[in-house]
C-alpha cells in the first residue's frame, strides 16, 4: 500500500510556472538544455534530453523520498553562464530558505563555469542547509559534505574547458562562413525569407512583407519621423514582424504568442527597419559580437569590422531612397506646438556657417509669423555674424516658384537642361578634381620620401652616428606625419574617386525630376525627391534692407549656379502666401536662362 502511495506522489511532478503556489519548503529538480545538447539529440544521442533528465530525476526523488518535488526548466540555454531565468527563480528560492534539496542529473547540467558552481554549490547551498545532489558524480551532501569530494573541482573545470572548447569551434566555423558570404543570422530580415531551394545560404523577397518595408520607407520619405510611421501601421492595422512570420510560416509559433499585441508597432522597430543595409541587397555579417562565450550580450561592432557582401540578394529599397531617408533621418522632426507641419525639415542651412536653421513656429503665432533663423548664430556655437532671418512663408513661395522653373526647363527644353548640368559639371569637375589630384600627389612624394629618411636614420642608428634617444625622437616625428600623411591619400582618394562618378548623377536627376510636371504645392515626398538642401545667405543690408540670396541643392547635381534666385525686400514683406504669381514673376526677371527659353 505504501508503495502505491509512492508511486503516486511521484507520478505527477509538477513544473514550475510563474505565480503558481509553492509549498514552505520544496526539492528543486533542475533540468537545463542548451542548443550544442539539442544537436546532439538530433545526431541520436538523447541522453541529455529534457524528458530523460525529467526520467532520472524522478526516480531519484522517489529513491531518495524528497518532499514536495518540482521541475525548473531552462530550455535552450548554455550553461556557460548563470543567466537563466528558472535558475534565477530558484536561486531566490534558496536564498529565501525555501529549498531543501537542490537536485541535477549531472554537474554540467547545474553550470559550466567552475567558479559560480564552486559558489553556490560549497558556499551558498551549505550556508543555507540547502542537500545537493549529483546524480552521476554520485554527490550527495547528506552522505559526504561537499568540500570533501576532492574530484568534484576538476570534473568543474574539465566541464567549462569543454564549453570553451566547444565556443572556440564554432566562432572558427561563423568567422569561415561568414568571411564566404554566408547568412550568420538565422532568421532573415522583415521583407525577406529562406529560399527554399537553398534555405542555408540565400534570401528570397517576401512579397507582402516586402510592400510593407516599402511603404515605411515611403512614410518617412513622405516627412514621418518613426513615431507616426509606426502609430500610422497601428492604426492601417498591420501586423507586426513576429506575429506575421509566425503566420507566414517563416518561424515556430512563440510561446508568447497570445500576449502579442497583433499591431502593435514600436518606434525602435521602425527605425531598425530603415538603418538595415540588407534591404540594399547587401549581406552584412559580424555586426555584433560578444566579450566572452561566457556572456550572452551582443555588443555592436565596429562597422569597419562588418563583411559586406554587395548584390548577395534582391533589393527591396533602390540605394537613391535608402541614402535620402539617412539624410532625413539624421534630421530630427519634433511636433510643434502650432500643429503646423514644417515641409522643408532637415533642407534648410545657413550658407556661411552651414549650421541647420531652425524653425520658430509657436502656438500664439499666425503662420505668416512663422521663421527660420541659424542656429549657430542662436547657440553661439558657431561663429556666425547673422541671423539669417527669412519668413516660412516667403522661403517656401521661393522654393516652390523655383522647383517649378527648373521642372518647366526639364519638361519643355530638357536637351538645354542637360546641356547647362553637363557643363556647369565639367567646370567643377575640372577646377576640384584638379586640385584634389594636386594634393593626392604631393601627399604621396611625402610618404615616400619619409620613407626613405626612416630608413636613413635606422641605418645611421646601426652604425652609431646617431643616439638611440636621437633615433626615438626623430623617428616617431616622421612616423607621426607619415601616418598623418596615409590618411590624407586615403580622403583624396575616395574625394577624388567620388568626384569622378558625380558625372553619372545628372541622368538621375532628370529621371526624378520627369516625375513631377506641374507641381502646384510643396509635399515633403516631392522635396525629399529632389532637393538635397536649401541655403539661406544673410541679406545684403542689415535690418531689413536690400536683397537675400537663396541657394538651392538639388539631389545628384548639387548647385545649379546658371539659375541665380534673389527675393527682394518686397517679397521679404508679404504677410501669406497670396502672391506667389508676384514672385514668381519676379524672380523670372532674374533668371537670363529662361528668359532666352520664353523668347
Amino acid at each position: 500500500m505504501n508503495q502505491l502511495i509512492k508511486e503516486a506522489l511521484y507520478q505527477h511532478i509538477p513544473v514550475y510556472k510563474a505565480g503558481m503556489l509553492l509549498p514552505d519548503l520544496i526539492t528543486i529538480l533542475y533540468v537545463r538544455l542548451s542548443n550544442e545538447d539539442r544537436d546532439k539529440a538530433k545526431r541520436g544521442d538523447d541522453s541529455n534530453s529534457i524528458v530523460n533528465q525529467k526520467i532520472l530525476l524522478t526516480e531519484l526523488a522517489k529513491n531518495k523520498c524528497l518532499p514536495n518535488p518540482i521541475f525548473f526548466v531552462d530550455d535552450d540555454f548554455t550553461g556557460s553562464n548563470f543567466d537563466r531565468p528558472d535558475f534565477a527563480v530558484a536561486l531566490e528560492l534558496v536564498k529565501a530558505g525555501r529549498v531543501e534539496t537542490f537536485a541535477v542529473k549531472d554537474m554540467a547540467r547545474f553550470g559550466r563555469d567552475h567558479i559560480y558552481v564552486g559558489l553556490y554549490t560549497e558556499h551558498l547551498f551549505t550556508e543555507m542547509g540547502v542537500r545537493f545532489i549529483s546524480h552521476k558524480e554520485n554527490v550527495d551532501t547528506a552522505v559526504k559534505p561537499i568540500d570533501e569530494e576532492d574530484m568534484i573541482p576538476f570534473t568543474n573545470i574539465i566541464n567549462e574547458y569543454h564549453c570553451k572548447n566547444t565556443s572556440k569551434g564554432v566562432k572558427m566555423v561563423l568567422h569561415a562562413k561568414g568571411n564566404r558570404g554566408e547568412p550568420l543570422c538565422t532568421k532573415p530580415p522583415f521583407g525577406y525569407k529562406k529560399d527554399p531551394d537553398n534555405p542555408k545560404k540565400r534570401w528570397i523577397i517576401d512579397e507582402p512583407a516586402a510592400k510593407v518595408v516599402q511603404r515605411i520607407f515611403q512614410y518617412c520619405m513622405d516627412g514621418l519621423g518613426p513615431t507616426r510611421i509606426a502609430n500610422r501601421l497601428r492604426n492601417e492595422q498591420v501586423d507586426i514582424p513576429t506575429l506575421y512570420a509566425i503566420k507566414a510560416g517563416h518561424q515556430k509559433t512563440d510561446k508568447r504568442e497570445h500576449a502579442l499585441d497583433p499591431y502593435g508597432w514600436q518606434t525602435s522597430t521602425v527605425v531598425k527597419i530603415l538603418e538595415r543595409r540588407e534591404y540594399l541587397g547587401h549581406l552584412i555579417n559580424f555586426k555584433t559580437y560578444s566579450k566572452s562565450y561566457k556572456q550572452r550580450k551582443r555588443l555592436k561592432n565596429d562597422p569597419s569590422k562588418h563583411v559586406v557582401v554587395e548584390n548577395a540578394h534582391e533589393a527591396i529599397i533602390s540605394e537613391e531612397v535608402f541614402e535620402r531617408v539617412q539624410q532625413l533621418r539624421s534630421n530630427k522632426r519634433r511636433p510643434r506646438h502650432s500643429g503646423r507641419e514644417n515641409v522643408l525639415a532637415g533642407l534648410v542651412f545657413c550658407a556661411d556657417c552651414k549650421s541647420k536653421m531652425n524653425l520658430s513656429s509657436g502656438a500664439s503665432m499666425k503662420p505668416e509669423q512663422d521663421y527660420f533663423c541659424c542656429s549657430g548664430f542662436n547657440t553661439k556655437k558657431k561663429q556666425c555674424n547673422s541671423s539669417h532671418f527669412i519668413r516660412r512663408v516667403v522661403l517656401e513661395q521661393a522654393v516652390l516658384a523655383y522647383v517649378q522653373k527648373v521642372t518647366a526647363i526639364a519638361t519643355e527644353h530638357e536637351k538645354v537642361l542637360m546641356d547647362m548640368l553637363e557643363y556647369q559639371n565639367s567646370v567643377k569637375l575640372t577646377n576640384e578634381v584638379a586640385a584634389d589630384k594636386k594634393s593626392l600627389q604631393q601627399s604621396e612624394k611625402r610618404v615616400k620620401e619619409l620613407d626613405i629618411l626612416i630608413q636613413q636614420l635606422f641605418e645611421k642608428n646601426a652604425l652609431g652616428v646617431i643616439s638611440d634617444e636621437r633615433f626615438a625622437t626623430l623617428s616617431e616625428g616622421y612616423e607621426v606625419e607619415q601616418k598623418g600623411l596615409k590618411a590624407t591619400v586615403k580622403a583624396l582618394s575616395e574625394q577624388v574617386t567620388q568626384q569622378l562618378e558625380a558625372s553619372a548623377g545628372i541622368g538621375k536627376f532628370l529621371v526624378q525630376i520627369r516625375k513631377y510636371t506641374r507641381i502646384t504645392e510643396l509635399t515633403p515626398t516631392l522635396l525629399n525627391e529632389l532637393l538635397e538642401r536649401v541655403e539661406i545667405n544673410a541679406r545684403s543690408q542689415r535690418y531689413s534692407k536690400g536683397s537675400q540670396q537663396i541657394d538651392f541643392y538639388f539631389n545628384y547635381v548639387g548647385k545649379l549656379d546658371l539659375i541665380p534666385d534673389f527675393i527682394s525686400e518686397k517679397q521679404r514683406k508679404m504677410p501669406t502666401q497670396k502672391q506667389p504669381k508676384a514672385l514668381e514673376a519676379k524672380q523670372l526677371e532674374k533668371i537670363p536662362i529662361i528668359s532666352a527659353i520664353n523668347s
